[in-house]
Formats: structure tokens, sequence, C-alpha cells
């Protein structure tokens, strides 16, 4: 990769207190790491705990479901099986001693886990869902096609920050050469918060998402550079950006 005069410019937009490693990484490479977060992640009203022995498998979606979750299951299960949607949940959980039974093998999300043997006969199984409040239902429906009996544990709420843009947006020409996010959710509150002003500037800058869903969305506001990572784990991602840096001789 050529040497570029200027350090690239990456917009991390990652929750607060979750995009430290991320900006490690990136300024490992000599690049610049601009935070801003997009999402605010808080506790759910829901104040329930669960018990392991009540179910058969748990499933969390994200890195957040098992930081909010897992403290509020309780008692123990030999016999239960744990899922994680992506690598960066199933890193998370690993962080917290858990061990993990059900991975995707090549799709790092909900479509990628239903198609994991494990959650091909489900019938009769008791199911919980680890997740935020008002997640997609693609998990659930399916499994409870299967035959399965799912309950949900909502244990976050991603909430839109009050924060002030006009800075980002007056200095995005200089400063940002890459945007990345890591969810839809976070992906639709920065074109919310950029409004009519700032979203031409995203449409005209490479954005990295993390999943299919990422990419289409990106599509549909007009983003003309759209760089998939295979995960949105640091590694994941890092390897997309340098690829993308490669294709662009920076």
């Amino acid at each position: 990769m050529a040497v570029s005069a200027k350090a690239i410019g990456v917009l991390v937009t990652r929750p607060a207190g979750q995009a430290a490693p991320l900006c490690r990484r990136i300024e490992d490479l000599g690049w610049q790491a601009i935070t801003f977060p997009t999402i605010e992640i808080l506790p759910a009203a829901e104040t329930s705990v669960w018990n392991r022995a009540d179910f058969d498998i748990l499933i969390f979606v994200s890195r957040n479901a098992v930081i909010y979750g897992l403290p509020k299951l309780q008692g123990e299960n030999n016999a239960l099986e744990v899922a994680a949607v992506g690598r960066g949940t199933a890193d998370g959980l690993k962080t917290q001693g858990q061990a993990i039974d059900v991975v995707p093998e090549q799709r790092w999300d909900s479509e990628g886990l239903l198609e994991h043997p494990a959650l091909s006969n489900v019938e009769g199984k008791r199911i919980l869902i680890v997740r935020g409040e008002g997640g997609r239902g693609l998990l659930a429906n399916e499994l409870m096609k299967r035959g399965a009996k799912v309950d949900y544990a909502e244990v976050y709420r991603r909430c839109l920050p009050n924060a002030d843009v006009t800075a980002l947006i007056n200095n995005w020409p200089q400063q940002i050469d890459l945007v990345t996010t890591t969810s839809n959710q976070i992906l639709q509150n920065l074109i919310t918060m950029l409004g009519e002003d700032g979203l031409p500037l995203l449409r005209n800058t490479p954005l990295l998402v993390v999943s299919e869903r990422g990419r289409a969305l990106a599509d549909s506001f007009g983003c003309k550079q759209i760089v998939l990572a295979n995960s949105a784990t640091e590694d994941g991602m890092v390897s997309a950006m340098l690829q993308w840096a490669e294709n662009a001789n920076l």
C-alpha cells in the first residue's frame, strides 16, 4: 500500500465506551480515528431475570446482548446450548468466560445462524433470544415455524444521541476519508443526525458496512461506494479497510 501524505481519516460511529479497540487498530495503521457515536446503549426498563434451567438454547444477537444479558441469567444447566449470531458476539461471550456451542459457519447474521445444522431440528425446544428492545423478528419467527417455543429477553435499548453535528459536517471534507458502521441502526441514526446538509457528504464518502442488510440500506440512501467487511470484529473491519485502501491506491 502506498504511503499517503495525509493520514487517512476514519469515522468511527460505535457507541461511546465501545469504540476504543477499533480506534486503536486504526491508529496502529498510522491513520486517524475520528469518533462520533451515533447510537447510545442503555439498559432496558425490563428488570426480569431468567433461569438457565428453563431453556434448552440461548441465543445472543449482539455484544450488547452479552454485556446486558449475562448478568440477568441465573442458575446452572449443563445441557444448555449457547449460540451467537456473529463473531463479535462470540468474542464477547468468550471474554466473559461463556462457552459457545453454535456460531454461523459462513454468513455472520441471523440468516447465517438459521442455516446452522444445530438449529435445523428444534421441535419442542425452549429457546431464549437475548436482544435489544424492538429487534428483528426473523430468528423467533423461523424457529417457531420449526416447532420451537421462543421467548425474548430484551435487555437493552438503543437511543439516538443528542449531539451537535455542525463541527463534523464542517470538517468532513478535510478529515473523513472512510465511514464505518456496524449495524443498520447505527447507519440509520447517522443519516438522521447528518440531516439534509450532511447526507450528500455521506453519499460521496466510502462507507464500510458489516452485512448484506447494511449494504442494502446504504445503497437505498444513495451511497456511492460501499465496502463490505466479513464481520463486525476489529479484525474483520481492519481487513476490509486495508483492502479498500489498496484498491484506492492510498
